[in-house]
């Protein structure tokens, strides 16, 4: 309201995307795409190009999650195109790995891992390692749907690693449920109930019930 009153738009779109963002955790998604939509205006208005490639990831994250692949694609690609234009080596990175996103949920994990494997380059380029960490996790999970056991280790260490670095909590859950899996998958058990005893300590440091409750499930099935 106040940056309403004082006519800053720039300030307007960082809220609007706050916003978004709280009201998704929320699930008001309802809510959230308005939002989106009002920050993904705002950047549009003052040709704000980098704005307008988080405002068209954000927007289309939510699309996805509400179950709508086909819309939230065209919105990556539309951010995608953004990012090549004026050479944004985070949102090509960005926009790659949300388009892996599409391809992991509607059943073509190889052009997953083919996304998600180009979004790391980007990343990597781009420097700073957090951007990096769901990539990872991602990368990981398409791994191990066509069975590459040991490439989705690889992708769930990174990703366990660079979560530790950067104390990225739910990302860490992620790649030792992730790792666990896979190394089962191998036979390697003693390996898994490592990571499944990292687990479940992690949770408990948390005071996570519903992470404690996966981990003892997954351990009881891996006994």
């Amino acid at each position: 309201d106040i940056y309403r009153e004082i006519g800053d738009s720039p300030a307007q779109e960082q809220v609007y995307e706050y916003l978004g963002l709280t009201y998704a955790t929320l699930a008001r998604f309802d809510v959230a795409e308005d939002a989106f939509r009002r920050q993904l205006a705002i950047a549009r208005y003052n040709e704000h190009f980098q704005g307008q490639i988080y405002g068209l990831n954000n927007l289309g994250g939510l699309l996805l999650k509400r179950g709508n692949p086909t819309a939230a694609q065209a919105v990556f690609e539309e951010a995608l195109t953004i990012a090549q234009n004026i050479e944004s080596q985070e949102g090509q990175g960005l926009s790659l790995s949300n388009l892996g996103q599409v391809a992991a949920a509607t059943g073509n994990p190889t052009q997953a891992i083919a996304q998600y494997e180009a979004a790391l380059i980007f990343f990597r380029r781009a420097g700073g390692e957090a951007k990096q960490i769901s990539t990872y996790n991602h990368l990981g999970a398409a791994y191990s749907q066509i069975q590459r056991y040991p490439a989705a280790v690889t992708a769930y260490r990174f990703a366990l690693r660079l979560a530790k670095d950067d104390r990225d909590v739910p990302n860490q859950f992620q790649a030792l449920a992730g790792l666990s899996a896979s190394y089962t998958a191998m036979g390697l058990y003693s390996d898994a109930l490592g990571f499944v005893n990292q687990w479940l300590t992690l949770a408990e440091s948390q005071d996570s019930l519903r992470q404690q409750l996966m981990a003892q499930r997954s351990l009881a099935q891996l006994y």
